[in-house]
């Protein structure tokens, strides 16, 4: 058996001390640090409040600020899911699985919260650096 992977938590509210729960009950893993960046941020299908699971999204797929929002609590185990995230994630870093979320789509949510960092600091409409494929 190979020896534990070393994680890092990025977020150390709520979700990441859910996680570091979950990480130490795997044998298979170890936290080595965390550190909390601050804000979130949603995609441009919707937005998950966490730890809630409530979804938010448009009807519409071309609605706009001015549509209602709509909301959608979503069902879980949080134990079964923060476990089999984290086993899947353990997997992906040794190479035995794909990602489900491609490096350019975490790219793109990178660059949407720096421009949210950004306008929040400047005051003004900020717009996210494009990444491609």
């Amino acid at each position: 058996m190979s020896s534990p992977l070393r994680i890092a938590l990025i977020g150390a509210g709520n979700m990441g001390q859910q996680h570091y729960q979950h990480l130490k009950t795997l044998t298979e893993a170890t936290l080595c640090a965390v550190a909390d960046p601050g804000p979130q941020a949603a995609g441009t299908a919707g937005a998950l409040s966490i730890p809630q699971l409530k979804r938010w999204h448009y009807l519409d797929a071309d609605a706009g600020w001015h549509q209602p929002l709509q909301a959608v609590q979503e069902g879980f185990n949080a134990d079964e899911a923060l476990r089999l995230q984290l086993q899947h994630f353990v997997k992906v870093a040794r190479g035995e699985a794909k990602p489900l979320v491609s490096v350019a789509d975490a790219a793109r949510t990178l660059a949407l919260i720096e421009a949210i960092r950004e306008a929040a600091a400047s005051g003004r409409a900020c717009v996210p650096a494009r990444i491609e494929e």
